[in-house]
């Protein structure tokens, strides 16, 4: 088998599988993607391609930062009004419970949006 990453629209049309891999270098997080009929071990083969890719595109980019001395920014977080989040919650809660509790679809987007509207 032919495995490729990046392989453009002639290799994909062309191919028995199309994957998208998303990753670190522990782990696979995210695949998605077809295939025509091809075994468990191909597919098994691909993604760990895949991660191998990944994995060196990742060391790729740990040493390009360090060449570029490039530090984190430090972002402090906001914390939450309490308040405000009460004051929220006690407006649209219950009428959100209601809501959801509809078995009619059409009607159940009309009454969401009739509860979070005013919140706008």
């Amino acid at each position: 088998a032919v495995v490729s990453t990046q392989s453009g629209h002639y290799g994909r049309a062309i191919s028995d599988i199309d994957l998208i891999v998303g990753g670190t270098e522990d782990s696979v997080v995210m695949i998605e993607g077809e295939a025509n009929e091809i075994s468990n071990e191909e597919l098994l083969e691909a993604i760990k391609f895949a991660h191998d890719s990944i994995k060196q595109f990742s060391q790729f980019q740990c040493k390009f930062l360090q060449k570029m001395r490039v530090e984190k920014r430090k972002i402090s977080l906001v914390q939450k009004d309490a308040n405000l989040f009460k004051q929220v919650k006690d407006f649209v809660y219950q009428k959100m419970v209601t809501a959801n509790k509809c078995s009619d679809k059409k009607e159940k987007s009309t009454d969401c949006d009739s509860a979070l509207i005013p919140l706008l």
